[in-house]
């Protein structure tokens, strides 16, 4: 998803709406956590093979083959 697509997306809901980040807790359950979003910057990331997903970095770590993208914290 792009940052375009993104803002199309929220501009059709209330803009007073409080907004969330979900994501897998991992357990038994396979429950889906609803967490806070505690900002928005700009980063590379980096493909985890551990993870099978995108990771980001630790902080000062610049990885070498890095994929730049918007997260939300």
């Amino acid at each position: 998803m792009t940052v375009r697509e993104l803002i199309r997306k929220l501009k059709e809901f209330d803009e007073d709406l409080p907004v969330r980040m979900a994501y897998p807790s991992g357990d038994y359950w396979r429950t889906t956590i609803a967490g806070s979003i505690l900002g928005v910057e700009s980063c590379k990331v980096e493909w985890s093979e551990y993870h099978s997903k995108f990771t980001v970095p630790e902080e000062g770590k610049d990885p070498e083959n890095g994929e730049e993208t918007v997260v939300l914290l």
